[in-house]
């Protein structure tokens, strides 16, 4: 390959375009590469076109600093604003929802649950029965169901317990004996 060759430079400026649109596609779209990748976008244009070398580097530099110009404060605007947006079903995580079939305590077992327009499969997280019409959390995705966790936990001890010693005053009511 002769870098003086006008056919050398199409392939590289192609070549570089294609690597900066993976750069880009590598840093979750913050805009960062992509200016890169039309400046050598147009600069491939211009070798097609038959224009100089120098030209064609004149082309790339100006190119991607108008485009980082204009496309850089807008990837740091979505930076600002968190993380974009999550794709498939691991966007659910950490999200609310609300139980429309009970979502059994045993383990495998599964109920419907709704998140959003969405409705899931779902199993407990906390080993315990979760009613119809309860609020959930999903905690995380586990294939094609969610695994949820009540945001009121329900209780476990009857009314009938009695919790009016603990067991640091009954040792203490001992040793005064």
């Amino acid at each position: 390959m002769h870098l003086g060759s006008p056919d050398s430079w199409r392939v590289i400026w192609v070549v570089v375009a294609a690597f900066f649109v993976l750069a880009e596609f590598a840093r979750r779209l913050r805009f960062f590469f992509l200016p890169f990748a039309l400046g050598a976008a147009f600069a491939a244009v211009g070798a097609f076109a038959g224009i100089s070398v120098a030209l064609q580097w004149l082309v790339f530099v100006v190119t991607s600093s108008i485009g980082l110009a204009l496309l850089l404060p807008l990837g740091r605007k979505l930076l600002a604003e968190g993380q974009l947006a999550t794709v498939g079903s691991n966007r659910w995580v950490g999200q609310y929802g609300v139980v429309l079939d009970d979502v059994p305590d045993t383990p495998g077992r599964t109920g419907t649950v709704r998140i959003g327009t969405e409705t899931w499969r779902a199993e407990t997280g906390y080993s315990t029965a979760i009613a119809a019409g309860s609020e959930i959390f999903v905690t995380r995705v586990e294939g094609n169901r969610l695994i949820v966790l009540p945001v009121t936990f329900p209780s476990e001890v009857s009314s009938e317990s009695s919790f009016s010693e603990s067991p640091l005053s009954e040792s203490q009511s001992e040793e005064g004996t």
